[in-house]
């Protein structure tokens, strides 16, 4: 089951700053959570986001799980070295107090497999994931869906993913009931004016437009 936890605010440790676990490092960055590093040796983007201080580093080699102790509390743990055995005992020691653990490459010993994140503009985000069968692959699928993605998605969908999310907060103290929400909303979605507005970059015209859609709204 692919998730998307919300991971803002919360400590994560990284055991391991080689190329695989900088690329895992920029998709909690995306994510704002509050990252520490243990390492004896470091990618030199790792450097780069201490400096901008958007991560702390702890420069130390690491032996066994016990590493985990020194930095509670965790929602995450991420067990990234070259060293499969010690990676499952970083896991291992996890376990008894983080929220979620992982193990680069052995699903065995994961919580979650790491989809392979297709790049495409804020606030939508896509995953491919062979559920930690074949990372390889994922990566390989994500590099194609990248290549289409701006086809796929239009300005005018950004605009109303924004539109929507505006909506959803003005509808809830108006609409009584989830039914009615996502009815209103879909009316919203599916609306050819607001549509047409949208596609011609003028979000403020299709908001007054959904307002006025809602005054009307009898479910």
């Amino acid at each position: 089951m692919l998730i998307d936890l919300n991971i803002e605010g919360q400590r994560v440790l990284l055991v391991g700053a080689g190329r695989e676990a900088s690329r895992k490092a920029l998709g909690l960055l995306q994510q704002g959570a509050d990252i520490v590093v243990v390492s004896e040796n470091f990618e030199d983007s790792f450097s780069e986001w201490e400096r901008q201080g958007q991560m702390r580093l702890v420069c130390k080699t690491v032996s066994d799980g016990g590493i985990v102790k020194d930095h509670q509390p965790l929602y995450l743990v991420m067990a990234l070295t070259d060293d499969r055995e010690l990676n499952r005992a970083i896991v291992d020691e996890a376990k008894k107090s983080a929220r979620f653990v992982y193990s680069v490459d052995d699903p065995e010993y994961s919580d979650f497999s790491h989809p392979s994140i297709v790049e495409t503009r804020p606030p939508i985000r896509m995953a491919i994931s062979t559920s930690g069968q074949s990372p390889l692959v994922a990566r390989h699928l994500r590099e194609r869906a990248e290549a289409i993605i701006d086809i796929l998605i239009r300005d005018e969908d950004y605009l109303q993913i924004q539109l929507q999310a505006k909506m959803r907060e003005a509808v809830k103290s108006i609409l009584p009931t989830a039914e009615l929400r996502k009815s209103f909303l879909t009316q919203i979605l599916l609306d050819p004016d607001i549509g047409e507005r949208l596609k011609e970059d003028q979000y403020e015209q299709a908001e007054a437009l959904a307002l006025q859609r809602l005054k009307s709204f009898q479910g």
